[in-house]
């Protein structure tokens, strides 16, 4: 189950994976169309942050970020890849295109310059990366969407008729005709019935 609070705006086509945090409550967290947001990753952002730069978290478009990653207060701009295991940590800029590797720490306030790798905690510079591998964080992001529409697909049949009810007056008292036993079938063939 996913944690979103506060002023989040996610636009269209993104994945948002299994277990992620992503809090808008003390800044604005914006995440750009086609990005995909690992499993178990945290997003969020500080009061402020002192050197006169936004607080708020900026994810472009086009962006993967492992799982199991931290980003605070940062600015990601657009196809950037951030791999398993890292750290953003606040007033970090990621110029378009850039990469982390696996388990690397962005320190405070660091500029990751555009089309290159970076490793490492804290990180360092490795090597400007090809034409090629440019073009494959951009094509990896639509291998990422059409995923996450797939698990979509996967958990559309739970059913969520307590989105419906007006007011939460109907949780306190469950009646036995409300209960569904899932022993009876698939839930394609329960649901329906139980739940209009």
């Amino acid at each position: 189950m996913d944690c979103v609070a506060g002023e989040v705006t996610i636009q269209e086509n993104c994945c948002i994976w299994y277990n992620t945090v992503i809090r808008g409550d003390l800044n604005a967290v914006v995440i750009g169309e086609g990005s995909s947001i690992g499993d178990n990753t945290t997003i969020h952002t500080l009061a402020s942050l002192g050197i006169g730069l936004m607080a708020a978290t900026t994810i472009g478009k086009y962006v993967i970020i492992g799982s199991h990653c931290s980003l605070c207060s940062c600015i990601v701009e657009d196809e950037c890849y951030i791999g398993p295991g890292c750290t953003i940590l606040e007033g970090a800029r990621l110029e378009k295109g850039s990469m982390i590797t696996a388990g690397s720490v962005v320190p405070p306030g660091r500029l990751i310059p555009a089309g290159q790798v970076w490793a490492g905690n804290p990180v360092e510079y490795v090597r400007t990366m090809n034409h090629a591998e440019l073009s494959a964080n951009y094509t990896f992001s639509y291998i990422h969407s059409d995923l996450g529409h797939a698990h979509k697909g996967c958990f559309a049949h739970i059913p969520n008729a307590y989105l419906l009810k007006a007011t939460t007056q109907e949780d306190l008292t469950i009646t036995s005709d409300k209960m569904v036993d899932y022993s009876l079938g698939e839930p394609e063939s329960i649901i329906p019935t139980k739940y209009p």
